[in-house]
C-alpha cells in the first residue's frame, strides 16, 4: 500500500512540475578565461530527479519509479567572470521541461599551474540550491508541498588540446546533497519519506569542446551513481550539451 501511494505521490508530483532536478551536466573544460572577461552558455541535458532516490524503508529494492533513479530534461542558462588568470567564479540556473521546477549553482573554477601547453587540470567547487513548491487537491482537500535541497560538489576537470579547434575533457565528482521534503497532512506522501535526508553522489564525465575563435560547442557523456537513501547504489546516464561564447 505504501509503494502506490509513494507512486501517486511521484505521478502528482509530475503532473505539477514539483520534482526536484538536479543538473549532473558539467560542459567546462580545465581551462579559465582571462581576468576581468565574462562568458556566457546555455545548455540541456536530463536531470536527476532527487526525491527518486529515496526508498520506503520497509523495500529496499523500489524507489518512486520502482526500478531506479529517475531522470528529467532541463535547460539552463550558465555566466562566469575571470577573476584571475586562473581563477574563474561561474553560476548557473536551470529549468525542468515543465518550467516550474529549477535550481541553482555557483562555483568557483581554479586552474592549477602547470607547463605542458596541451594539458590542463583543475578543480571546480561549488554549491547547489534547489526549491520547489507544489500545491494540489486529494479527495477534495487542498494540499501543499515544499522539496528544498542544498548542498556540494568537487569536480576534478582535465582537459587535452588535441587540436586549436579541439578540446577533449573530463571530470571526476563527488557530490553530497541534503533533500528536505515537507508537507501538509493532507498530501499523498508516506510519513517516514518527510523530513531531512542525506544523500551522496559520485560522476565520471567525457566530453568534447569544439572551439572557434570565442566560440565554443560542448557535448558529454558520463554516468552518475548515487547511494539511495534506504537502499542500494544506482546509476543514470549523462548526456548533456551546450554552447556559448566570452567576451
Amino acid at each position: 500500500m505504501r509503494t502506490k501511494l509513494v507512486l501517486l505521490y511521484c505521478s502528482m508530483i509530475l503532473l505539477t512540475s514539483g520534482c526536484a532536478v538536479m543538473n549532473t551536466s558539467v560542459l567546462e573544460t580545465a581551462q579559465t578565461i582571462e581576468q576581468g572577461k565574462f562568458k556566457f552558455g546555455v545548455e540541456t541535458n536530463f536531470g536527476l530527479e532527487l526525491t527518486s532516490t529515496i526508498s520506503a524503508p520497509e523495500d529496499t529494492t523500489k524507489t518512486f519509479d520502482e526500478e531506479g533513479l529517475f531522470m528529467m530534461p532541463i535547460i539552463g542558462i550558465k555566466s562566469g567572470v575571470g577573476i584571475t588568470n586562473n581563477l574563474e567564479l561561474n553560476g548557473k540556473i536551470w529549468v525542468t521541461s515543465y518550467i516550474i521546477g529549477g535550481g541553482s549553482k555557483v562555483y568557483l573554477k581554479y586552474r592549477l599551474p602547470l607547463s605542458n601547453e596541451k594539458i590542463s587540470l583543475a578543480i571546480a567547487p561549488g554549491f547547489n540550491y534547489i526549491n520547489t513548491e507544489t500545491e494540489g487537491e486529494t479527495n477534495g482537500n487542498e494540499t501543499y508541498s515544499d522539496v528544498q535541497t542544498k548542498g556540494g560538489e568537487l569536480p576534478i576537470l582535465f582537459s587535452y588540446h588535441a587540436h586549436e579547434n579541439f578540446v577533449f575533457y573530463g571530470a571526476a565528482r563527488y557530490s553530497f546533497d541534503y533533500i528536505d521534503i515537507r508537507s501538509d497532512e493532507n498530501w499523498v506522501f508516506p510519513e517516514e519519506l518527510r523530513g531531512t535526508h542525506l544523500l551522496h553522489r559520485l560522476g565520471l564525465i567525457f566530453g568534447l569542446s569544439i572551439e572557434f575563435q570565442k566560440i565554443y560547442l560542448r557535448s558529454e557523456i558520463g554516468f552518475e551513481s548515487a547511494k539511495r537513501i534506504n537502499g542500494d547504489f544506482s546509476t543514470i546516464p549523462i548526456l548533456s550539451g551546450g554552447f556559448g561564447f566570452e567576451m
